[in-house]
């Protein structure tokens, strides 16, 4: 080990030059921590103590609204504590919902306030802490995560191979992956917890022991594949063994990467398994489920791979690379539609991934045509028509299935929708950089968008708004009249939809779902509400029409994410502090209630004040005034700065103005429900 004062600065990767030899050989970032022998008594007392002393776990608002574009007003000096983020930061935060999520979580005490240490040795052998009985009803509570992710194999054969004498059957991929699924498992059953009070404490001292020798050397093997897959989407911080690392673990690049590497170096891909995709209609049992199981994960790895860093990061080149390594496995799909009969768990992975393709043929058409105003509107409009007829085919298929039914189709159609919000917006997006770059006379179109373009959005939306008084009709315009009632509208029904989706039950169980293409999603589109009424409010002094609908949507989800999370054994509080993703859920929603209240609150008190100086008599409280216009002098009072136009307001109708001077009389009209769009749009 080299000398302390020459591997400084702590907390952040060395150079090359300076990296250990381990992480040198592993191709890892190397992250040197001070640490001081003893026991940590005293300091974990302390943060203890200052938590009891009335600090609340619940994360800053201030700190949300430093990452929204449109910010709520002017802020106290004491919250500037921290540095403000860049405008990078806030077009990163806007594109990747995963940078948002961490960069709250990082200014956070409160998060990952309880996280175990990692034990010295672990030398307990698993199948002696769960037997066969326990394994079997721990796999009771697993239906989800089987449904999300059908290539994990079963409790019972991982403890078979684990007490197998074959050398190649035990592995530390293999143990780590039966004890998450333990883990996983008991914090569901509450009968096996009251019935064994210790076995989760065990288990998870063997997950905190094991993790680390499998992330320093992950076995090439088809469980290390499972175990990355699994911690990206259910326990993406369960493996950080420091507080500095356990906000960036929720994105779960780590994971991601180790899962693309191990299975490259396996040779799972597409055209080299055993049954192409082409061939799995013509099998029939064990060998098509093993075959479909395997396509999936293949799949998903793919996916989680193009879309780690936001949904505009990749190249038009590779995103239609990503495209043709799915196709030939639709074709294959396609095929099994037409000649097998098919359950609702093996449609609903089917159309997933057409859901997919749907999303990659999109975004790389929007990459590559932006430029042009017309292709734009034909793929705005082509992809609702595929998203809405892949959603009427898939229901008419499962009419002719038994089971899984209503889970699948309300899966499906909060998948599809899904989609299509995103496609929406980034219509919007290239849009308003479009007519950014016409006013400042760029003809490089093919560059991506800079974050200094995206900032300026809402500026493009209030010039547009002095064309259509000119009598010029822009593009952007003409986006802005056919998405902008409906775009805030399909982030309200998405929110209904997951609700929906929360009753449903397999086995008993409740909806898990994975992170990575729900959780994630859901609290995402709380955002871009929550942003829509800020700007709703500075910009023309109202709120969301569909305002007191939206606060009850936020606080149902919130409670939803909660119920996940709060068992006898554990509240939704030390969940947090233990550093658990659901319950970063729900207390992110949490505080975008809170500012959606303080909204309320705001144009209550600046409407009383108002009418007390017009000298107006106020027998009781006009609540309609919140929800349409206010006066000119409320406007100003709101202190509206250029940084809080950069969001588009987005005004409603469908295909081209007739006449443009509609789209002024939308927006200056008090009665008119009017809706805005949000600066994260996907």
């Amino acid at each position: 080990m080299q000398d302390r004062n020459e591997i400084k600065p702590f907390g952040i990767p060395q150079p090359p030059e300076k990296s250990c030899e381990r992480c040198r050989n592993m191709n890892l970032e190397c992250v040197f921590e001070p640490t001081f022998l003893g026991r940590p008594a005293i300091k974990r007392f302390r943060g203890l103590e200052s938590r009891a002393s009335g600090s609340d776990t619940i994360p800053s608002t201030m700190h949300i609204k430093d990452l929204l574009f449109s910010d709520t007003g002017e802020v106290g000096p004491t919250s500037h504590a921290i540095e403000l983020p860049s405008k990078e930061a806030l077009f990163q935060s806007m594109i990747e919902p995963h940078y948002f999520l961490s960069s709250i979580l990082a200014r956070d005490e409160a998060f990952g306030a309880h996280l175990d240490p990692v034990p010295p040795c672990w030398s307990v052998p698993l199948p002696d802490l769960v037997d066969d009985n326990t394994a079997i009803s721990l796999e009771r509570s697993l239906h989800w995560h089987r449904f999300f992710l059908p290539s994990m194999p079963s409790l019972i054969e991982l403890r078979g191979r684990l007490t197998s004498h074959e050398f190649m059957s035990i592995n530390s991929a293999t143990k780590l992956l039966f004890s998450l699924l333990c883990l996983i498992a008991l914090d569901i059953d509450q009968a096996l917890n009251e019935q064994h009070p210790q076995l989760r404490l065990s288990i998870r001292t063997a997950v905190g022991y094991l993790g680390q020798d499998f992330i320093f050397s992950p076995p090439t093997h088809h469980d290390s594949v499972a175990v990355c897959l699994l911690l990206a989407d259910y326990k993406p911080t369960v493996l950080a063994t420091t507080k500095t690392v356990l906000h960036r673990a929720v994105k779960s690049e780590t994971f991601i990467h180790l899962a693309h590497r191990i299975a490259h170096r396996l040779g799972e891909k597409f055209e080299q398994e055993k049954t192409t995709p082409r061939q799995l209609h013509m099998v029939g049992g064990t060998e098509f489920d093993a075959g479909f199981n395997q396509t999936v994960k293949h799949l998903q790895i793919l996916v989680y791979d193009t879309f780690l860093d936001g949904y505009i990061a990749k190249s038009h080149g590779a995103l239609r690379q990503a495209l043709g390594k799915i196709m030939p496995v639709i074709d294959g799909y396609q095929l099994i539609l037409e000649h097998r009969q098919c359950s609702p768990r093996t449609i609903f992975h089917i159309y997933w991934a057409i859901s997919v393709c749907i999303l990659l043929d999109a975004l790389a058409n929007l990459k590559e045509q932006w430029n042009d105003p017309g292709a734009l509107f034909v793929i705005l409009e082509q992809t609702e028509a595929k998203c809405v007829e892949e959603i009427k085919t898939s229901n008419a298929i499962l009419k002719n299935s038994s089971g899984e039914i209503m889970a699948v189709r309300l899966l499906l159609e909060l998948r599809f929708n899904s989609v299509l919000a995103r496609i929406w917006g980034l219509g919007l997006l290239y849009a308003a950089v479009l007519k950014a770059r016409s006013v400042e006379g760029r003809i490089r179109w093919e560059d991506e968008i800079e974050s200094h373009e995206a900032i300026q959005i809402s500026d493009q939306v209030r010039a547009s708004r002095e064309d259509v008084l000119a009598g010029a009709a822009q593009p952007f315009a003409m986006v802005l009249s056919q998405l902008g009632v409906k775009y805030p509208e399909k982030l309200r029904c998405l929110l209904e939809m997951f609700l929906e989706c929360t009753n449903l039950k397999l086995g008993d169980v409740k909806l898990r779902p994975p992170l990575q293409h729900v959780a994630l999603e859901i609290l995402t589109h709380c955002k871009n509400l929550t942003e829509n009424n800020i700007v709703h409010l500075k910009c023309f002094g109202r709120l969301n029409p569909n305002f007191e609908n939206q606060l009850e949507l936020f606080e149902t989800c919130r409670q939803r994410f909660d119920s996940i999370v709060a068992v006898p054994w554990i509240s939704t509080e030390v969940a947090y502090a233990n550093g658990c993703v659901y319950s970063a859920c729900s207390k992110m929603i949490g505080c975008f209630c809170e500012l959606m209240k303080n909204l309320k609150d705001r144009i209550l008190k600046e409407s009383e004040k108002q009418k007390f100086q017009d000298g107006e008599e106020r027998q009781g409280l006009d609540m309609s005034n919140m929800f349409t216009d206010l006066s000119e002098e409320l406007f100003i009072d709101l202190n509206t700065s250029n940084e809080a136009w950069n969001i588009w307001p987005y005004v409603g109708g469908f295909g081209p103005l007739s006449n443009p001077q509609e789209l002024c009389d939308w927006i200056d009209a008090p009665e008119t429900n009017l809706s805005l769009g949000m600066s994260n749009l996907f």
